[in-house]
């Protein structure tokens, strides 16, 4: 009803266009008649065309999830499709491939996912290519919409820092907690990822920063730690430039609600429903002091730790990626980050996860 309305607006010339579920097409329920409507684009003398620009007679499915735009003109649909204003559901997606290439069969694992994208537009990450023996380029540089990660948790955080696309984990390692895709189903998600069938999880970050300069962004956790193994150090710990305590202890982890569910759990923390986006989890490490627990924070808060020993290092490390020597003395301040991690699911129960990903012998 609506949607031939709609097209006899723009077949008359009183509107440039329309486009059918642009602010939430992959869930939409939406029904289009697209017979009749290419029916009325006909009668007023258009032309169908697909994403790329070829002309089109009928979808060959029309029972399959699409979106839909109609525009009055040829310039105007290209505009939409390819030009400033252009959006994720009116032109072709496009991915990168990017894996941990120590992983036994990982090539195998990666020429199947290739085949499943069939005529889709991909970029192969410059280690996993050359491993494949075909040309890539580094995730770094990759502009695509979507990064596909083989591998497990690590590698996925691995990519986190690499780009800033939406990051889509097939679990090809050990536990897999934040991967969409088992190993056994590559074929069912790559098609799921292929029609939109999905959700976006927006995962916030923790800012890391010392005397004003940027150190990193940490994803799951930041976490300051003393450089020699069994060596405690004392430390300072401030709330919003309030004193929480001062304690010795082997260092402080400061988690995000994703990283709930690792190094924080190990160390006893709680872990936090991602629905729960607004805190984190502040533990100390090994304190010496009965009274020293988790303590769980709005993310709005500023979180210092200052190591005192003056003449004793630590580290601060991100994520398990990079380690930073800390030397005593300095400050290093945990804010709420600008930048944030988009991280694809599907059928993603965060309960049944815990059950069978966390319950059991790794």
């Amino acid at each position: 009803g609506c949607t031939s309305l709609e097209m006899c607006l723009v077949a008359q010339g009183m509107a440039d266009g329309f486009l059918v579920n642009i602010e939430n097409y992959t869930h939409s329920i939406r029904v289009v008649d697209i017979a009749a409507s290419a029916l009325v684009l006909r009668e007023a003398g258009g032309e169908l065309y697909d994403l790329d620009g070829n002309v089109l007679d009928l979808p060959t499915n029309l029972t399959v999830r699409s979106n839909f735009l109609a525009t009055s003109s040829k310039r105007v649909f290209d505009y939409i499709t390819r030009g400033e204003c252009s959006h994720d559901c009116v032109r072709k997606q496009t991915y990168g491939i990017y894996a941990n290439c120590n992983i036994e069969g990982v090539a195998d694992i990666a020429r199947h996912v290739m085949s499943c994208l069939e005529d889709e537009e991909y970029i192969v990450d410059s280690e996993l290519a050359a491993l494949l023996g075909i040309e890539g380029q580094p995730l770094s540089e990759m502009v695509v919409d979507t990064v596909i990660v083989l591998g497990g948790d690590g590698t996925l955080l691995r990519a986190t820092h690499n780009t800033s696309s939406k990051i889509v984990g097939i679990n090809i390692g050990s536990v897999g907690f934040l991967t969409a895709v088992e190993r056994d189903r590559i074929k069912e998600g790559v098609d799921r990822l292929r029609r939109g069938e999905y959700t976006v999880d927006r995962r916030g970050m923790i800012r890391v920063t010392c005397n004003g300069k940027i150190l990193g962004d940490a994803i799951n956790e930041a976490m300051i730690h003393t450089a020699s193994v069994a060596k405690i150090r004392a430390f300072r710990v401030y709330i919003d430039d309030s004193l929480l305590t001062e304690v010795k202890a082997d260092g402080y982890l400061m988690s995000t609600v994703t990283g709930s569910t690792s190094y924080s759990m190990s160390l006893g923390a709680p872990i936090m429903d991602p629905r729960v986006d607004n805190a984190w989890i502040l533990t100390p490490m090994a304190a010496f002091r009965y009274s020293s627990r988790p303590l769980i924070l709005p993310t709005t808060s500023k979180v210092t730790i200052e190591p005192t020993m003056q003449d004793k290092d630590c580290l601060l490390i991100i994520d398990g990626q990079s380690e930073i020597p800390i030397p005593g003395g300095t400050k290093i301040e945990l804010t709420l980050s600008p930048k944030y991690t988009r991280l694809i699911s599907m059928d993603f129960d965060f309960y049944d996860r815990v059950r069978n990903k966390l319950s059991g012998t790794i």
